[in-house]
């Protein structure tokens, strides 16, 4: 079934609302790691990293996709943002499972190990994007529908394979340290930071698988439309999905920073801090714009009492 020229138009100034919200939340997270110390770690750097690919996302992909898609980059960029996605997902992960699996270790290791993981997730997605132009992208080649079921495997079942394994590790680990605490009387200061660090812990490995499911779940319809494309069945697919299909990405893109301020603990707190300081600097200036009123009333009404005095 076709679209109408209605529809379509409706998608696309929908779809250009998205892109500016998604730009602007991704942002907005970028700005409070970078001026806020209490929130900079190395945790944080990736989800700076991931912030930037949700930019890239909205800022550049969905613009150039609006219309009717002819640009021949639209491919290639559509990769990167994949893969730029996943590599983040995963870095974020690794990161989660060193804190569990080598706490002493963990800072002086994460601390090596950044900036070669975050090139890494950048360059990777960036070079296996550009590999197509090898063959002028052309999807009827046996080299392009190979390399779109490597993309698949490779790209996005391993790497979630390995991300739902790493936080399954984590939870059990929790469980299993928190038993171990449970039991363990003789110390029971230190049982009870231990039990509250390995509580954080848990509470940060939730918001990552949440927002790796939700990241899986937001690129579901295009990778089987890739698929069914790439087999010759388009006719596998409605029209409709592709439309369903941009609007879940876009979403998906703009759920994360909303994920990371009201369910991560240091965001949380900070976005606390922040609007409970501007609420309270609007309250203490209101209280004074009163105070000032009644004090001209006071005033006022005094001068009138002492002329009437006299």
């Amino acid at each position: 079934m076709a679209l109408s020229k209605e529809i379509l138009q409706a998608f696309d100034v929908s779809l250009i609302c998205l892109s500016v919200v998604i730009v602007l939340l991704n942002s907005a997270v970028i700005v409070l790691v970078i001026l806020n110390k209490s929130i900079r770690s190395f945790t944080n750097g990736f989800v700076v990293s991931l912030a930037l690919s949700d930019i890239l996302t909205g800022g550049l992909f969905f613009p150039i996709a609006i219309g009717d898609g002819s640009f021949v980059g639209l491919p290639y960029i559509n990769c990167i943002c994949l893969l730029l996605g996943v590599g983040n997902v995963c870095c974020v992960t690794y990161d989660r499972y060193m804190s569990i699996s080598s706490p002493l270790t963990y800072a002086t290791d994460i601390r090596k190990r950044f900036k070669l993981l975050v090139a890494v997730c950048w360059s990777v997605p960036i070079l296996f994007a550009l590999i197509p132009v090898i063959w002028s992208a052309d999807g009827t080649t046996l080299a392009h529908k190979v390399y779109i079921y490597v993309l698949e495997i490779c790209g996005v079942v391993i790497p979630f394979i390995f991300i739902f394994s790493v936080y399954c590790y984590i939870f059990r680990q929790v469980r299993k340290c928190n038993q171990k605490l449970a039991m363990d009387l003789i110390d029971v200061e230190t049982s009870r930071k231990r039990r509250k660090s390995l509580f954080s812990e848990a509470k940060v490995a939730r918001v990552f698988i949440t927002v790796s499911v939700l990241f899986l779940l937001s690129w579901i319809p295009i990778l089987y439309i890739t698929t069914m494309i790439n087999i010759g069945r388009e006719d596998l697919f409605p029209k409709w999905l592709l439309l369903v299909g941009f609007y879940a990405l876009a979403l998906g893109s703009m759920a994360n920073p909303i994920i990371y301020c009201f369910l991560k603990p240091d965001f949380k707190a900070l976005v606390n801090r922040l609007l409970f300081r501007k609420v309270r600097r609007a309250f203490r200036a209101s209280f004074n714009t009163r105070t000032a009123t009644a004090n001209v009333v006071l005033a006022s009404s005094n001068n009138s009492y002492d002329n009437t005095k006299l």
